[in-house]
């Protein structure tokens, strides 16, 4: 796989601002809410070794996605009208998850935003996404599993919309261990950026290069012991994103494999609710799946680092799978 030099160079100059300029608003952040005493409230149901993380700033999401978009512009040159619709669409996400994450500090609100109101406003978002992008146009209404193109009907809209919605949540129910959610977002973006490339897809590829810095400018200050966390404005405007450029490189199948580890924590979830709604019991000792390891007496870094190897693993084999490699 031969890339010009040029796109290399623009590559790692995105990477590298990116990164310094989200840990630069992350820093300040982290400064301004420790000085007003700001920061996450945690849920009274949560596993009893996190309430002492009340207090820690949140809104990490704000630096990733101001470090992700000022990495991006600064290559102009590459900027196209799909790239800019498709940052407008995440910039709704983003306003979501602050919106949510500003009441849960406010407030000291744990819950923020109501359920209803959120989901009515992601769907509204990611139907406005594939409206703006032509996918009312019917020839397109095929989903790509395994490289194999299977025309859906009026379907495909369903399918791409719960795609959207549920990769923003699905990396929200991530977001509960110092390090998980930012540290797997690195790993699922990977194959995609491998096959931006590929398919010569440059300004796909430099947006995907920006998001990428942007999480490890963050993760910098939220690895174990975490001095913030993302909030709902990084982890909604991540898994939108992801789901995004899955549907825009048509390779809706990468997400299912590069993303697994959010569906899973997803999945753990649903099954969860439902199997006690049903029967008074409970599948998982505590729901999302990193919770379950952490009350059966594993340590916190010790989930996470079991995670990203199982996030490494998956990530891997999607570029096998994709023909990436």
């Amino acid at each position: 796989m031969a890339f010009e030099f040029k796109i290399i160079i623009h590559l790692i100059f995105t990477l590298i601002i990116s990164s310094v300029i989200s840990s630069f608003i992350i820093k300040f952040i982290i400064k301004k809410e420790n000085e007003k005493h700001l920061g996450q409230a945690i849920r009274d149901d949560i596993v009893h070794t996190h309430q002492k993380k009340s207090g820690t700033p949140t809104m990490g999401g704000v630096g990733i996605f101001l470090g992700a978009i000022l990495g991006f512009i600064l290559n102009f040159q590459f900027i196209q009208t799909k790239t800019i619709l498709l940052l407008s669409l995440v910039f709704g996400f983003f306003l979501i998850g602050l919106v949510d994450d500003l009441i849960k500090v406010k407030f000291h609100n744990a819950k923020g935003l109501s359920a209803l109101l959120r989901f009515s406003l992601e769907i509204a978002l990611a139907v406005i996404f594939l409206w703006l992008l032509g996918y009312q146009e019917q020839t397109l209404w095929q989903i790509n599993l395994f490289n194999n193109y299977f025309y859906v009907g009026g379907l495909f809209i369903f399918v791409a919309v719960m795609m959207i919605v549920g990769s923003a949540n699905g990396v929200n129910m991530a977001d509960g261990l110092d390090g998980l959610a930012s540290g797997l977002l690195l790993l699922a973006f990977l194959p995609f950026l491998l096959l931006a490339l590929k398919e010569n897809e440059y300004s796909l590829a430099i947006l995907i290069t920006a998001f990428i810095g942007g999480n490890i400018g963050f993760l910098i200050y939220n690895a174990h012991p975490a001095k913030i966390f993302m909030g709902d404005a990084g982890s909604l405007t991540n898994g939108a994103f992801l789901a995004m450029i899955s549907l825009l490189l048509n390779a809706e199948y990468l997400l299912i494999i590069a993303g697994g580890m959010f569906i899973v924590e997803t999945l753990s979830v649903i099954l969860q609710v439902c199997y006690f709604k049903t029967t008074h019991r409970r599948i998982f000792l505590m729901a999302p799946l990193h919770h379950h390891f952490e009350m059966a007496g594993k340590k916190e870094y010790q989930v996470v680092n079991m995670f990203y190897l199982i996030g490494f693993i998956m990530s891997f084999i999607s570029l096998i799978i994709g023909g990436i490699l």
